[in-house]
């Protein structure tokens, strides 16, 4: 069975049912008279629901069913991308423009819309605004005139423009329910207060209760008010019935049969009084899987681990410990390391008031505190399943035979992928290695941990394991400054990679180090033993998404480093760092020595001349196949365009592989539409 939880694409994947109220959303969102308004509509479900795919469904209906001569425009719009409120405006802008000049009318219209646009986002944006772009920077300069017409004036000449254009827009917002408070707030501005032009309709897809949390934080009021004045319709994902995702959990089962022990598939299936367990589980089972992707998530687990483990668990125990792995790690955790709360438990009121009960079992205080109206009352279900105790306060633990995780000697045999990968004292040699900076102390200590598992464990395994041990003893919150200092140190050196879950969780723990506060970042900004271009990144990184900024002070003496970095130095990290790094040179007006280095080896073959073009490219999310855009306000700092530009026409003549022209072409698009 291939129950991937990737998007659905087209009708001929629908296996949810989504294809009927997909066409009828296409119909009305074409037949929406908006040549004098703009409607917005929401997509509502929790992450995994669909949400998605029944978009995809949307968009592929709406091709259907437009003669190409009215094709509506479908314009993709993730704020997700963008680091900073002030960027996703720009943004927003930037794609809507674009969109709007690959169009017959905008073609047709281009220095009307241009010039109509540029006036609008020079009304709405301060002057040097710079927009930053999935590994590109684009800045707008404008400098605004006396007696120009006012926003609103401007924004009614776009709206004019829009109005008379034959194809509707369609910008379909998605993500929103992964973006900060501030982020939240501002996209919902952005649709009803800034860009609320004619001939748009808004599509937006996100779990409501999330975003409505967000906009309560952010702006102090009732967030399903608050989004109930700006979508005009909504429509929640119909989820799928709990018969139907249970149906298919069984399809799975029989494909993985022959591996499980005959005794655990009988009592899942037969029998009274197992029929009995099949329908709690059953039961249980539709409480907490609700959509595919959490089936999916299963289903990838049971594959992976239960061949190698299957001798020693009860597959119907196994699966509810799965479930609540998916649904709450900190509960699954909690079972892992503290098996005996669960083997004899009694969930009764406590009082002080009735006879014989012991006024000191706080250990059963805990558990009723927990599962009786605490954080785990959801899971009580699953919890009694396995533990017995838990519906029978009488019970004892299962007899080995049927293998139960409620078998205090079968009870570790459910962890066997989860075994320590860092004892007590490999933990604490890990701590010291840390605080004094000691990478090699550090690395030796991990390789032999490496060596003692037999295993081949990766580097990051273990680095990871011990970012989790150090979050679980709430360790981070009583670092000294020196500890502070030489953990970042290390960690900066040791793991700093742009890609992987690593990456994600060094950033998380850096970021409960500094805590929010600018003392602590111009600290490790300070710290000459990491790389100037890592403090660089940094201080971006925490600009952008903390609002802490450097002191006079020490931003000179950071710059005072950073003039004598080389042009392989600033680029050697890839991506949207060294964009970042870039664009940082050109603001702090240390950008000469680079420079000439760009102008002096660029021109030496193809192959340098590709690798300086590069530099300036961001790539165009939501888009079908691979694109590029051209950043040259960036590039202007940098290399001579008109030299560049004329050795890009020549190349562009000769023969160039397709990689090679999609990285020229770019160039060449935004030289023509500024000539």
């Amino acid at each position: 069975m291939n129950n991937n939880d990737a998007p659905i694409e087209k009708s001929d994947d629908d296996v949810l049912g989504f294809g009927r109220i997909a066409e009828k959303l296409a119909a009305s969102i074409l037949e929406l008279d908006t040549e004098n308004r703009p409607f917005v509509i929401g997509v509502e479900g929790e992450w995994g629901s669909g949400k998605t795919s029944l978009l995809n469904l949307v968009v592929e209906q709406i091709d259907k069913k437009n003669p190409n001569e009215e094709k509506a425009i479908i314009f993709r719009f993730n704020p997700w991308l963008v680091i900073g409120v002030e960027n996703l405006f720009g943004y927003f802008f930037s794609e809507l423009n674009d969109y709007i000049l690959q169009s017959d009318y905008g073609k047709k219209n281009r220095k009307e819309w241009l010039k109509i646009i540029t006036k609008f986002a020079k009304r709405l944006i301060p002057s040097s605004f710079s927009v930053n772009i999935y590994r590109a920077n684009l800045k707008w300069d404008f400098t605004k005139k006396d007696n120009e017409d006012t926003l609103f004036d401007q924004k009614k000449k776009v709206n004019e423009f829009l109005s008379k254009m034959l194809r509707k827009i369609i910008i379909v917002i998605d993500d929103i329910d992964r973006l900060t408070d501030e982020e939240t707030e501002a996209v919902f501005r952005l649709v009803k207060g800034i860009a609320d032009f004619k001939n748009i309709v808004y599509i937006l897809l996100y779990d409501k209760r999330i975003v409505a949390k967000s906009l309560e934080n952010y702006k102090s009021e009732n967030g399903e008010k608050y989004l109930d004045k700006i979508i005009q319709y909504a429509v929640t994902v119909p989820a799928p019935s709990p018969s139907y995702i249970f149906d298919r959990f069984n399809d799975f089962l029989e494909e993985i049969k022959d591996r499980i022990p005959k005794t655990d598939y009988l009592l899942y299936h037969d029998g009274d009084r197992d029929g009995n367990c099949q329908m709690a589980f059953q039961m249980s089972f539709a409480r907490h899987v609700k959509t595919l992707r959490a089936l999916k998530k299963i289903e990838d687990i049971i594959s992976f681990e239960y061949p190698q483990i299957k001798s020693n668990v009860n597959i119907v125990d196994y699966i509810a410990l799965t479930i609540i792995r998916i649904c709450n790690i900190k509960l699954y955790y909690s079972i892992k390391n503290e098996p005996n709360k669960y083997f004899y438990t009694i969930l009764l009121p406590y009082s002080k008031d009735i006879p014989g009960e012991p006024e000191d079992d706080e250990y059963n205080k805990i558990i009723d505190r927990e599962f009786g109206e605490g954080e785990y009352k959801e899971y009580l279900d699953l919890v009694s399943i396995m533990f017995p105790a838990f519906d029978n306060p009488y019970s004892v633990p299962h007899d080995e035979k049927l293998n139960k995780i409620a078998s205090i000697d079968r009870h570790n045999g459910y962890f066997q992928f989860l075994q320590p990968l860092i004892s007590d004292d490999e933990y604490n040699n890990l701590k010291s290695a840390m605080f004094s900076g000691n990478i090699v102390n550090f690395e030796n200590t991990i390789n032999s941990i490496n060596s003692i598992a037999n295993d081949h464990i990766p580097f990051e395994s273990v680095v990871s394991n011990f970012y989790f041990i150090l979050e679980q003893h709430n360790e981070i919150n009583s670092f000294s400054d020196n500890d502070m200092i030489n953990s970042a140190i290390l960690h900066t050196n040791l793991t700093f990679d742009k890609t992987g879950e690593l990456w994600k969780q060094w950033i998380q723990f850096l970021t409960k180090i500094i805590k929010n506060k600018n003392e602590n970042l111009e600290k490790i900004c300070q710290e000459s033993r990491i790389p100037v271009l890592i403090r660089l990144w940094l201080s971006i990184y925490y600009r952008e998404r903390m609002k802490l900024e450097l002191s006079g002070e020490t931003l000179n003496s950071f710059i005072a480093e950073l003039k004598n970095v080389t042009l392989e130095e600033s680029i050697q990290y890839g991506g949207n760092i060294n964009n970042y790094i870039l664009s940082e040179f050109v603001k702090y007006k240390i950008t000469d020595s680079i420079s000439s280095e760009m102008k002096k080896i660029m021109f030496n073959s193809k192959d340098d001349f590709l690798k300086i073009i590069k530099l300036f490219l961001c790539e165009k999310p939501g888009y079908e196949k691979e694109s590029y855009a051209f950043n040259s306000t960036l590039a202007e700092a940098y290399i001579d365009l008109k030299k560049t530009t004329k050795r890009a026409k020549s190349l562009a003549s000769g023969d160039l592989t397709d990689e090679e022209r999609m990285f020229i072409e770019p160039l060449l698009e935004v030289i023509e539409h500024k000539i």
